[in-house]
C-alpha cells in the first residue's frame, strides 16, 4: 500500500465526527424502520411474501438513508464552512500554515473603543499579532470562494468620508450562485501622485538656485493657493478622491480603477511677478494644463495586480526687473497694482460648491472635481509610523493637519470695493526656505510692504514658541527694532519697505504643531494684515551660536592623499556580521502585542575605511547599510578607478553624542548606523540642485550611484550646507525604530530620557517599501515610489486588483491587500458576510433583543435590523488535540490540497482532484468542490 493510501486512511477529526454522527443517525433510522416493519407484518396477517418484500425494501431504504446522512454531514462540514482568506502554503518542514491569526473584535454589540458607547460590529476583525502575513500590513487577501466582484470602493456607509468613517477601501464578492457575499474592508486604496515643479527664469541672474525645475512650495516658488487649482474628470463611475499635500506633491487616495484627465490651473504668483506660465504640459485657452491617465491593471488570475500613477506638471516664473534706483535684495518683492488671473471657467463654476465640502459636480458622461490648492490639507508627517502597530479593533483615525486651509483667502477682485483714488497698501511675508523646521531650527523670514501713503509701520508677532534672533537685509531708510517675540519696522518711503529677520524654534514648541507669524502694516489711511505658518517637525536639533561661524565645517585635517588607480579595481567584500560589545535589544521589547517587524541588526565595521584622523573609530554601520555601502563603494571604484569612500568624515555616532556645531541634529541618523558624511576634503565636483547637491567624480555621477543603492540626500539646513551627507533608510523606517534595531532600550532611555522608548516598539512606517519580516515578501505588496522623471509614470501599487464584474477564484485570486483605510488603529482585515435564504433575499435579524445586547444600553436612534451574519459561523475553528497544536476554538485552516488528512472520502468519477478544498458554488477555481450550478460533497 502506498503512502497516499495510508494517509487517506489516517484519522481525521472532521471525518471521524462525520462517521460518528452517521452511525448514530443510522441506528435511529434502523429502530424506526424496525418498528414500522412489526406493525406492517401484524397488519399483513402472516403474509410472508409481503413481509419479505418489505424487508428487502427496508434494507434498500436503510442503505440509501445512510448514504444521504453521510452526504448531508459532508455538506454540513464542507458547504456551511469556508476557508479562511489565507494563501495555501505547505511549509519547508512538511507542515502547513494552519493558524497563527486571531480575532481582535467579534460580531455583535461592543463598546466603541474611543467613546465607550455601545455599537454594533457587523463583522469580525482579523489580525496577526506578529505583523507577519497573513493579515499583516499589505498582506495579500485571496477570495474565499469562486464568484464575482460586485463592488470596489469606499465603504458604502461612508463613501464621502473614507478617512473618518467606516471600513475605508472595501471589496464585495458574491459566490457563483449568489448564496454568499463577503465584504473585505480596511484594504489598501489606489494612489495618484501629482507633483508641481517650477523654476525661475531671470535675465538678471538673481535666482540661480531656482534655475532648474524643483517642487514648488518653498522659497520663491510660491504657489497661488487661492486661485491655483487641480481638476479631475473621469469617465463613467467616478472614484471618490481624497487629496493631501506635502510640499509640491499632492497624493490622491481613490477607491476604484479609473480612466481620467487631470488638469492644473497654475494661477498667478503676484507681487509683480509674471506667471505661473505652464511649460510641460502647456496650458489650453482656459489656462489649464492637462494629462490623461488610467489605473494600470495587469496579470492574470493569481498574479493580477493594480498599479499607481504619478503625474508631473511644470511651469516657470519671471520676476520683476530691479527698480532703477537700487538693486533689490533677491528676497524682495516689488508689488504692482491690479493684475489679472487667467480665465479659469472650471474653477469659477465649481468654486461655490467646493467651499461647501464637495468638490465634485456631474459633467457630461462623468463627474468633474476641482480642488483649490488652499483647500487641500497637508499630509501629517507622523501619521504613517504611528499607526502600523497590530490592529486591535476599529478606532478613529488621527485628524489630519490642514495647514494650507488655514491660510487667509486672498481678497477676490470682485469683492474688493472700487477705490475712488489711487491709494494702495500691499504686504507680504514669506520664509526663505521650506515652511517647516525642527525644534531648535532657524529660518529666515522676508518681509516686504509698499504703500501710496507714508510713513509706513509694520509690526510682526512671531508667537511665544519662536524667538527673534536678528534683523537682516533692511532696505533704504527703514528702521527696525526687535524684542524676543516681535519685530517693528518703520519707513518714511517711498517705494518698498523690505526687511529680513531670523527666528529660532524654542524648546517648548510642540512637535507636529503649527506656529503662526502675524504681520500688520499700517499707513495713514489704511491697514493690511497677513500671516504665515511654520510646521514644527517631529525632531530636534541643538542650536549653534549666533551669528553662525563663517567658514564651512571640514573634517579633513590634512590634504587628501592622491588617489591610486588600481590595475583591476577590486570590489571590497561585503562586511561580515561582527557585533560590537554593545548588547542588542531583546525580543521582548515593545508594548503588548506591538509587532516586532523590524529585525535586530548588528553594527559591523567597514573594511578598509578610516575617519579623518586616519583611525577606524566609529567606522561602523548597521548590517543593511553596511552591505549597501560596500556595493556603492565597489561601483564607484569600478567606474572611476578611485576609492573616495576609503576615508569618511563621519559614520556612526553614539546615542550620547551631542554637539553645538551648526547643522548637527540631536536625533541624527548617524546614531542609527544608517548615515555617512563623505570626506569634504576630497576633490568632488559639486552641482547645486535647488536646496540639494549632486556630487561628481570626474564625469561619474556619484550621487546617482548612492541613490541606486537606496541612499538619500538631504537638503541644506538654514545654518549649514549638507552636500556631504547621505542616509540609508529605503524602507521608510522611523528614526526611533532604527535606533531600537541597534541599541539597547536601557541605553536609549538614558540618552533620550524624554522619549518613552517602551511605547515605540519596533515598527516600520507605511507608505513606500517597508521593512517586513523575512520570508513573507511573496505575499506582500510593495508600493513604488514616484520619480517624476516623466509627465506620466506608472509604478507598482497596492490597490485591489479587481473591477466590478471580474471573476475570482477560491484562494487563488487576490481581492486586495491589508491596509489602513477607514476607522482603524492598525492593519487588519474586517470581514463581513451575508447569506441568502431560499427566496433569494438576505434575511434581516433583530439585533436589539436582550440576547444580542447582553446587558448593554441601546443607543438612541439605533437601527435594530441587519442583514449581516457572523462569519465565524462559516469558518473552521480548531478541534481539540489538532495536529497544529492550536487552542480549541482558535481560527484553524483545514489541510490544503493533497495534504494528509485533507480527504473526507474518495472523490467520485468526474469530481475535482484528490483532497481539494470545498466551495459552496465552485465555478472554475482549482480548489472548488463542484461545477457551476451545483455543489458536491467529497
Amino acid at each position: 500500500m502506498n503512502d497516499d493510501a495510508d494517509n487517506r486512511r489516517s484519522p481525521s477529526p472532521v471525518r471521524d465526527a462525520a462517521i460518528s454522527a452517521s452511525r448514530v443517525a443510522g441506528q435511529r433510522a434502523l429502530r424506526a424502520v424496525g418498528s414500522a416493519l412489526m406493525k406492517t407484518g401484524a397488519a399483513a396477517g402472516g403474509k410472508v411474501i409481503v413481509v419479505a418484500a418489505l424487508v428487502v425494501l427496508t434494507i434498500i431504504l436503510i442503505g440509501g438513508l445512510i448514504l444521504i446522512i453521510v452526504g448531508a454531514l459532508g455538506a454540513v462540514f464542507q458547504h456551511t464552512a469556508l476557508p479562511w482568506p489565507v494563501l495555501p502554503e505547505v511549509l519547508p518542514d512538511g507542515t502547513y500554515r494552519a493558524g497563527g491569526w486571531v480575532i481582535s473584535s467579534r460580531f455583535g454589540w461592543r463598546r466603541h473603543p474611543i467613546t465607550g458607547q455601545p455599537e454594533f460590529h457587523d463583522g469580525i476583525d482579523i489580525i496577526n499579532p506578529t505583523g507577519a502575513c497573513p493579515f499583516g500590513y499589505r498582506c495579500l487577501l485571496p477570495a474565499m470562494f469562486d464568484g464575482m466582484v460586485t463592488h470596489v470602493g469606499w465603504d458604502l456607509n461612508a463613501p464621502r468620508r473614507p478617512a473618518q468613517e467606516g471600513g475605508g477601501q472595501t471589496v464585495i464578492v458574491e459566490s457563483s450562485r449568489g448564496a454568499y457575499q463577503t465584504i473585505y474592508a480596511h484594504l489598501e486604496p489606489y494612489r495618484l501622485y501629482v507633483q508641481l515643479q517650477g523654476r525661475i527664469v531671470d535675465e538678471y541672474r538673481r535666482y540661480d538656485e531656482y534655475a532648474d525645475y524643483q517642487p514648488i512650495g518653498s522659497g520663491e516658488l510660491v504657489p497661488d493657493v487661492d486661485e491655483g487649482s487641480i481638476a479631475i474628470w473621469c469617465q463613467g463611475d467616478m472614484p471618490v478622491f481624497v487629496p493631501t499635500r506635502d510640499g509640491g506633491t499632492i497624493t490622491f487616495l481613490y477607491d476604484r480603477p479609473a480612466s481620467c484627465q487631470t488638469g492644473v490651473s497654475w494661477g498667478e504668483r503676484g507681487d509683480g511677478w509674471r506667471g505661473w506660465i505652464a511649460d510641460d504640459p502647456p496650458a489650453d485657452a482656459q489656462g489649464r494644463a492637462t494629462l490623461r491617465w488610467q489605473t494600470p491593471l495587469s496579470g492574470m488570475r493569481g498574479r493580477r495586480r493594480a498599479g499607481d500613477v504619478a503625474l508631473r506638471f511644470r511651469a516657470h516664473l519671471v520676476p520683476p526687473p530691479p527698480p532703477p534706483t537700487a538693486t533689490p535684495t533677491p528676497g524682495a518683492q516689488t508689488p504692482i497694482a491690479g493684475g489679472h488671473a487667467p480665465d479659469r471657467i472650471d474653477l469659477a463654476a465649481y468654486q461655490g460648491n467646493q467651499r461647501t465640502g464637495d468638490p465634485c459636480q456631474p459633467y457630461g458622461t462623468g463627474v468633474y472635481c476641482v480642488w483649490r490648492l488652499a483647500d487641500i490639507p497637508v499630509a501629517p508627517r507622523q501619521d504613517a509610523h504611528r499607526r502600523v502597530m497590530s490592529g486591535v479593533g476599529s478606532l478613529e483615525r488621527e485628524a489630519q493637519t490642514d495647514l494650507f486651509s488655514r491660510l487667509p483667502d486672498a481678497p477676490s477682485p470682485a469683492a474688493t470695493p472700487t477705490r475712488q483714488t489711487a491709494s494702495f497698501l500691499t504686504l507680504s511675508m514669506s520664509t526663505v526656505g521650506a515652511p517647516h523646521l525642527p525644534v531648535g531650527g532657524r529660518r529666515r523670514v522676508a518681509l516686504s510692504a509698499t504703500s501710496s501713503d507714508w510713513p509706513l509701520t509694520v509690526d510682526v508677532d512671531v508667537g511665544a514658541n519662536l524667538m527673534v534672533l536678528d534683523i537682516t537685509d533692511v532696505s533704504g531708510d527703514v528702521r527696525c527694532t526687535s524684542t524676543a517675540h516681535t519685530v517693528r519696522c518703520e519707513g518714511v518711503g517711498p517705494y518698498v519697505l523690505f526687511a529680513g529677520f531670523v527666528v529660532e524654534v524654542l524648546p517648548g514648541a510642540a512637535m507636529d504643531s503649527i506656529q503662526t507669524l502675524r504681520s500688520v502694516a499700517a499707513s495713514p489711511v489704511q491697514q493690511q494684515t497677513t500671516m504665515i505658518h511654520l510646521l514644527i517637525e517631529p525632531y530636534a536639533v541643538t542650536p549653534g551660536p549666533w551669528p553662525p561661524p563663517t567658514p564651512l565645517p571640514t573634517t579633513t585635517p590634512a590634504p587628501y592623499p592622491a588617489p591610486v588607480t588600481p590595475a583591476v579595481p577590486p570590489a571590497p567584500p561585503l562586511p561580515g556580521v561582527t557585533p560590537i560589545a554593545e548588547p542588542s535589544p531583546g525580543p521582548d521589547r515593545g508594548p503588548g502585542d506591538s509587532p516586532l517587524v523590524c529585525r535586530v541588526q548588528a553594527l559591523v565595521p567597514l573594511p578598509g575605511v578610516v575617519n579623518a584622523a586616519g583611525t577606524t573609530t566609529n567606522m561602523l554601520l548597521a548590517e543593511d547599510a553596511a552591505r549597501s555601502f560596500a556595493a556603492v563603494r565597489a561601483e564607484i571604484i569600478a567606474a572611476t578607478g578611485h576609492d573616495p569612500l576609503a576615508r569618511l568624515a563621519d559614520a556612526l555616532r553614539q546615542p550620547e553624542f551631542r554637539s553645538n556645531k551648526p547643522g548637527v541634529a540631536l536625533m541624527s541618523w548617524h546614531m542609527t548606523g544608517r548615515a555617512i558624511d563623505v570626506d569634504t576634503g576630497y576633490p568632488w565636483r559639486r552641482v547645486r540642485e535647488g536646496r540639494m547637491w549632486r556630487l561628481y567624480l570626474n564625469l561619474t555621477d556619484v550621487t546617482a550611484i548612492f541613490e541606486r543603492h537606496g541612499w538619500n540626500r538631504i537638503p541644506d539646513r538654514a545654518d549649514s550646507q549638507e552636500w556631504w551627507h547621505y542616509e540609508y533608510h529605503p524602507n521608510g523606517i522611523s528614526w526611533a525604530s532604527a535606533m531600537l534595531e541597534v541599541w539597547s532600550m536601557q541605553r536609549l532611555q538614558a540618552a533620550f530620557p524624554r522619549i518613552n522608548w517602551s511605547s515605540i516598539g519596533c515598527q516600520a512606517p507605511p507608505p513606500g517599501s517597508d521593512t517586513f519580516p523575512e520570508g513573507d515578501m511573496h505575499e506582500r505588496c510593495v508600493a513604488g515610489i514616484p520619480s517624476f522623471a516623466h509627465p506620466v509614470e506608472t509604478l507598482p501599487g497596492c490597490g485591489p486588483p479587481v473591477r466590478p464584474g471580474d471573476r475570482v477564484y477560491q484562494l487563488e485570486s487576490p481581492v486586495g491587500f491589508v491596509g489602513l483605510t477607514g476607522l482603524t488603529t492598525g492593519p487588519h482585515l474586517h470581514l463581513g458576510m451575508r447569506q441568502r435564504d431560499y427566496t433569494g433575499s438576505f434575511p434581516m435579524i433583530n439585533i436589539c433583543t436582550p440576547e444580542w445586547l447582553q446587558g448593554l444600553q441601546l443607543p438612541p436612534e439605533t437601527n435594530c435590523w441587519t442583514d449581516m451574519v457572523d462569519p465565524l459561523a462559516f469558518l473552521p475553528l480548531a478541534p481539540p488535540d489538532n495536529p497544529a497544536g492550536l487552542p480549541e476554538g482558535a481560527p484553524y485552516q483545514l489541510p490544503p490540497p493533497n495534504y494528509p488528512g485533507s480527504l473526507y472520502r474518495e472523490p467520485r468519477p468526474g469530481e475535482p482532484p484528490v483532497g481539494q478544498y470545498w466551495s459552496p458554488d465552485a465555478d472554475g477555481g482549482q480548489y472548488g468542490g463542484g461545477k457551476a450550478g451545483r455543489s458536491t460533497s467529497r
